[in-house]
C-alpha cells in the first residue's frame, strides 16, 4: 500500500520559516523564536512534527500544533494527491493518514473514495466514504477540501424510493452505528458510544471499542438490540456541549430503562476525539477524569455530587454547582475514615458514610461558567466573560466582570447584583476554590477591540453582530464572539451599529442618472474607503473626498445613501464644529477602513467659537494613516498614545475647504450641481431617499466577499490610471500626488464590477475624463487664491486707491484701507474693510469665512494680526497684516 507521511513536509517547512528561525539539533528543531515571547526557546521534534512548544513552560507556555500553524498543509487534497489508475483512493487516503493520522494498514476494506456534487453548483469534490449496510445501500461521507452551503461536511446517502412522491433512502439512518469491521462486542466489554464515525476510528486506534451513531440525537435503537443483555457497560461521549449533553441524558434515560448498564464521559474541552487522538491524549488517565465528569453530571442529588467530586479530587473543601446553583462543601475526613474502619472509599462503596460526614450548602442562586477573558490592547483593558445560569426563570446569560467583581465575596455579589439576577454568599474560602477551579489552568484569551471595521493583526472585518474573514462571513458564536483560525475577536463599541442587510445590484443606472459622476467618485470612495488600510499598506496614501453641493443638488441624500450601503441609517457625517478636540479625537478612532464624514464644519456662527476653532490642516496626517492626536495615558508616567486613523476622510459643506497648498493637494473635490437634472431625476432621488438598511446594507457584504479580488482589481488599475494621467502631460511634476490621488479613485470605481457587473467601459471612460478633469481643476486651484479670497483682494485693489483730494494734482492718489505706515506691506482692518464695501456699493462679504481663508492667501502672503497704529484713523486698532 502507498504511504502518505507527510512528516517529512512538516518539519521541512517548520525548518525554513523564518518566523521561527530553527536551528537543528540532532532530532529536533531547537532555539526557535516563540511568538508568544520572544525568547529563543522553541523546539519540535523532527520525527514527531505535531506540535510546536515554548520550553518556558511557566512563564510562557506557549504551544501550538503544526496544523494550526500550517493549514495549507493538511488541505488541498485533491489537488496535491490526485487519484491514479493504481490508487483510485489516494486523495482519501491522504485526507485519512495526513489530516486524522490513522493508520491505512489497519483499515484496508473499511472505506472507498467517492465524489459528490455540490448543491447549486457543478462542481463536484472527492469524499471519504464509509457504508452503513452489509449490501452498500447506504453510506456516510465526509467532504474533502469542501463544504455544503450551510457549512456542513458530511453527507448521507444511498439507494433510494418513492414514497408517496417523496424519494427516501431505502434503508434509514437512524437506530443503526457503525463499528470497525474487526471489532467484536463481547460479553461484559466497556464500548464507547460516539457521534460520528472518525470519534469511534480514534478510540478504536487508542485500543478502546467504540461505536459511532450518525447524529447526537438519533438513538441506536435497532444496532444495539443483538448486545443488550451482555452486561455490556456503554459508555456515552458525545461531544461534551450543550446538544451533546442534552442527547446523552436523554440515551443514559433509555438505556437505564432497558436494563443496560451505562455512564457518561464528559472530555471537558471543546475538542474532539479526533482532536484528542491527534493530541495523544486519549490514556487511562484522561479517560478516567472524563468519568468522574460523567459521574458528577448523572448524579441524582447534590451529596452524590460531592462524593463523585471527593473520590476524583480528595480535597476536604469545595464548591460544586447543582440545579444551577454553586454549593459550598465541607468533609470531615478524620471522622469519615474512622466511620470506614480501614475500608477503602471508591465508587459505589461507603457513600453512606461519607454522606454522613459531608455539609453541602448553597451559596448563590446561580452558576457561573468562566468562559475567556477579554484583553483590549488598545486601552490595556481585560475582562473576564460568564456564562450564567440561574436557579430561577431568568434566562442565561452573558456576564462581562472585571478583575475587581471577582476579587472577594462581597465585590462578586455585587456585581452580580448589579449585571445580572445573582445572589453571591459564600465565604472568602469559596471564592478562593473558585478562582481555583477559573484560574489555574490556560484560560482562552480573546481580541476585543474598540471600534468597528477592519483588524489589521487578524486581517478580519468585526462588526457587532457579523464579521468577515479572508472573504467569509462569521456568525457570533454562542460565547458572544467571532471564531478566526487561529484566535477569537469581538468588538467592544457601541457607539452606532452597523446592521446587515440584502443587496440588488440593479439600482446601479439610476444611481449614475441621479447622481452623475460626483456620485459614481463618491461610491468609488466608499468602497475604496472599506480597504484604505490593505491600500495605504503599498501605496502609503489615500485622498480625501470633498463634496460641495448647490442648493437641492442632491448631497446629503447622496451621502446618507451611502451610509446605507455600510449598514448606517439616517446618518449623515460627523460635525466637528460641536465637538472638543477630545471628542473629535474619539469619533476619529471609533470605525476601521470605513469613511469618516465631516459635515457643515465651515460654519463659524456657533458660541465660544474660538474654543471650537480647528484648523483643516490638522488633518493632512490623516491621508497616510498617521495618528489623530497624542494623549496622556493615565497611571502610565509619562507614557502617551497616538492613535492611527484608520478610514477614509470626506469633507462634505457647502463652501470649498482651504488650506496649505499640502492639505489641497491631498483632496479630490467634487462639486454637485442640478446641470444633470431632468423632470424625472427628482423621483430617482425620492426611491433613493425610501430605501433603508435592510434593503441595502448587502453592499457591505458583497465588497467584503470579493475583497482579495476586488484589491487585485484596484492595485492593476491604479498602475494603468496612473500612467494614463501622467501620459497627457497636463499637470506639473511637482503635483504628480494629484495624479496619483485620483488615479486612485479611478481604480476604485473600476474595482465596482466585482459588485456591480453590469458597469461598462462607457461609464468609465465618462469617469476617467471627468477625474482628469476634476486633477486639473485641482492644479488650477493651487496656483489660485480660494475665490472668496480672490473677491476680497479684488475688492481691496479696487477701494484701496482713490484721488488724494487734498493733492494739487488729480492723479494724485492716496490708500483709503492700508493702515500701516510705508510701503512694506498692507494692514486691513476687516470692519473698516466692510463698511468701505457697503459704502461703494461691493458686495459685503463673509467675514467670518475670510478668517479662516486669509493664512493660505496667495496673491499676498499673510503675515500676521495685530494692533497697529493707522496711517488712516490716527489711532490704534486691530489689522490683518500681509507683505506685498
Amino acid at each position: 500500500m502507498q504511504t502518505f507521511d507527510n512528516r517529512n513536509e512538516i518539519a521541512e517547512a517548520l525548518a525554513s520559516d523564518g518566523q521561527f528561525a530553527f536551528k537543528r539539533v540532532g532530532e529536533y528543531l531547537q532555539q526557535g523564536k516563540c511568538p508568544n515571547c520572544g525568547k529563543k526557546e522553541l523546539f519540535v521534534s523532527m520525527k514527531e512534527p505535531w506540535r510546536v512548544s515554548c520550553n518556558r513552560l511557566k512563564h510562557c507556555g506557549y504551544s501550538e500544533t503544526t496544523r494550526e500553524i500550517y493549514p495549507e498543509l493538511f488541505n488541498n487534497y485533491s489537488e496535491r494527491f490526485p487519484t491514479t489508475e493504481a490508487n483510485p483512493n489516494a486523495t482519501a487516503d491522504a485526507y485519512l493518514a495526513h489530516n486524522r493520522r490513522f493508520p491505512l494498514s489497519e483499515m484496508v476494506g473499511w472505506y472507498e473514495q467517492g465524489s459528490y456534487k455540490l448543491p447549486k453548483s457543478q462542481e463536484w469534490c472527492n469524499t471519504v466514504r464509509f457504508y452503513l449496510n452489509s449490501d452498500r445501500t447506504l453510506y456516510w461521507e465526509r467532504l474533502i477540501d469542501k463544504q455544503k452551503d450551510d457549512g456542513q461536511r458530511i453527507n448521507f446517502s444511498g439507494k433510494r424510493h418513492n414514497v408517496n412522491g417523496r424519494w427516501v433512502l431505502v434503508d434509514p439512518v437512524k437506530g443503526k452505528w457503525w463499528m470497525p469491521p474487526t471489532q467484536e462486542l463481547k460479553q461484559g466489554d466497556r464500548v464507547y458510544i460516539v457521534e460520528g464515525i472518525f470519534h469511534a476510528l480514534a478510540l478504536h486506534f487508542s485500543e478502546r471499542k467504540a461505536v459511532a451513531i450518525l447524529a447526537a440525537g438519533y438513538y441506536p435503537s435497532e444496532a444495539i438490540k443483538p448486545y443488550l443483555g451482555k452486561k455490556i457497560t456503554w459508555v456515552l461521549a458525545l461531544d461534551d456541549d450543550a446538544a451533546g449533553r442534552k442527547s446523552m441524558k436523554s440515551h443514559y434515560t433509555k438505556l437505564q430503562m432497558a436494563g443496560e448498564k451505562v455512564e457518561i464521559s464528559l472530555t471537558g474541552t471543546s475538542k474532539d476525539w479526533d482532536d484528542l487522538y491527534r493530541l495523544d491524549m486519549i490514556h487511562n488517565t484522561f479517560l478516567e477524569e472524563a468519568q468522574y465528569r460523567g459521574k458528577m453530571f448523572t448524579a441524582k442529588n447534590v451529596m452524590w455530587k460531592a462524593y463523585a467530586y471527593y473520590l476524583w479530587k480528595s480535597h476536604s473543601h469545595f464548591v460544586i454547582d447543582f440545579d444551577n446553583r454553586l454549593h459550598s462543601v465541607s468533609v470531615d475526613v478524620t471522622k469519615l475514615y474512622e466511620a470506614l474502619e480501614g475500608a477503602v472509599l471508591t465508587l459505589g462503596k461507603g457513600y453512606d458514610s461519607f454522606s454522613q460526614h459531608c455539609t453541602a450548602f448553597p451559596i448563590s442562586n446561580f452558576v457561573p461558567e468562566l468562559l475567556y477573558a477579554e484583553r483590549d490592547e488598545i486601552l490595556d483593558e481585560k475582562f473576564y466573560v460568564f456564562r450564567v445560569q440561574y436557579s430561577s426563570n431568568n434566562a442565561d446569560a452573558l456576564i462581562q466582570l472585571d478583575g475587581s467583581n471577582i476579587d472577594t465575596p462581597s465585590s462578586f455579589h455585587k456585581a452580580m447584583i448589579t449585571k445580572g439576577y445573582g445572589a453571591f454568599s459564600g465565604s472568602s474560602k469559596d471564592m478562593a476554590m473558585l478562582h481555583e477551579q477559573w484560574l489555574n489552568r490556560k484560560v482562552k484569551e480573546i481580541q476585543s477591540i474598540p471600534y468597528v471595521g477592519y483588524h489589521a493583526d487578524s486581517q478580519a472585518y468585526v462588526y457587532q453582530t457579523f464579521a468577515f474573514s479572508k472573504g467569509k462571513q462569521l456568525e457570533l458564536n454562542a460565547e458572544g464572539y467571532f471564531e478566526l483560525e487561529r484566535s477569537g475577536i469581538k468588538t467592544s463599541f457601541k457607539g452606532f451599529r452597523v446592521q446587515p442587510g440584502e443587496f440588488n445590484p440593479e439600482w446601479i443606472d439610476n444611481f449614475i442618472t441621479t447622481f452623475s459622476w460626483q456620485g459614481l467618485t463618491a461610491l468609488a470612495f466608499w468602497l475604496g474607503s472599506l480597504f484604505v488600510q490593505q491600500i495605504r499598506a503599498k501605496h502609503k496614501s489615500f485622498p480625501f473626498l470633498e463634496l460641495t453641493g448647490d442648493p437641492g443638488a442632491g448631497k446629503s441624500t447622496l451621502i446618507e445613501f451611502l451610509w446605507k450601503l455600510l449598514g448606517r441609517d439616517d446618518y449623515e457625517g460627523f460635525d466637528a464644529m460641536k465637538s472638543t478636540a477630545a471628542g473629535r479625537r474619539r469619533a476619529f478612532t471609533q470605525s476601521s477602513n470605513m469613511p469618516l464624514v465631516l459635515i457643515e464644519s465651515d460654519r463659524g456662527d456657533e458660541p465660544d467659537v474660538k474654543k471650537k476653532q480647528f484648523d483643516f490642516d490638522e488633518f493632512k496626517p490623516f491621508f497616510n494613516g498617521r495618528a489623530v492626536g497624542t494623549l496622556g495615558v493615565a497611571k502610565r508616567g509619562n507614557d502617551t498614545e497616538e492613535p492611527l486613523f484608520l478610514g477614509g476622510l470626506v469633507f462634505a459643506q457647502n463652501a470649498e475647504v482651504d488650506g496649505s497648498p499640502p492639505l489641497l493637494q491631498r483632496i479630490v473635490h467634487c462639486h454637485c450641481t442640478t446641470e444633470h437634472h431632468t423632470p424625472g431625476t427628482r423621483k430617482l432621488a425620492q426611491w433613493f431617499e425610501r430605501q433603508g438598511v435592510d434593503q441595502m446594507a448587502g453592499f457591505l457584504r458583497k465588497a467584503l466577499e470579493n475583497e482579495t479580488q476586488i484589491l487585485n482589481t484596484f492595485f492593476n488599475e491604479f498602475n494603468h490610471y496612473e500612467e494614463v494621467f501622467t501620459s497627457r502631460g497636463e499637470i506639473k511634476t511637482s503635483l504628480l500626488r494629484l495624479v496619483k490621488n485620483h488615479a486612485q479613485l479611478m481604480a476604485a470605481a473600476k474595482a465596482l464590477r466585482h459588485i456591480f457587473p453590469t458597469l461598462n467601459e462607457s461609464v468609465f471612460s465618462g469617469l476617467s475624463d471627468y477625474l482628469y478633469g476634476r486633477a486639473l481643476s485641482r492644479q488650477e486651484r493651487l496656483a489660485d487664491d480660494h475665490p472668496a479670497v480672490a473677491e476680497f483682494w479684488d475688492s481691496y485693489e479696487y477701494l484701496n486707491q482713490q484721488p488724494d483730494p487734498q493733492a494739487y494734482h488729480q492723479s494724485a492718489m492716496v490708500e483709503m484701507l492700508n493702515h500701516l505706515v510705508g510701503t512694506g506691506g498692507i494692514a486691513i482692518n476687516l470692519n473698516h474693510f466692510d463698511e468701505m464695501c457697503r459704502n461703494h456699493g461691493q458686495r459685503s462679504l463673509d467675514l467670518k469665512m475670510l478668517k479662516k481663508l486669509l493664512p493660505n492667501s496667495r496673491r499676498y502672503k499673510y503675515s500676521d494680526t495685530r494692533k497697529v497704529k493707522s496711517k488712516l484713523l490716527g489711532k490704534t486698532i486691530h489689522c490683518w497684516v500681509f507683505k506685498r
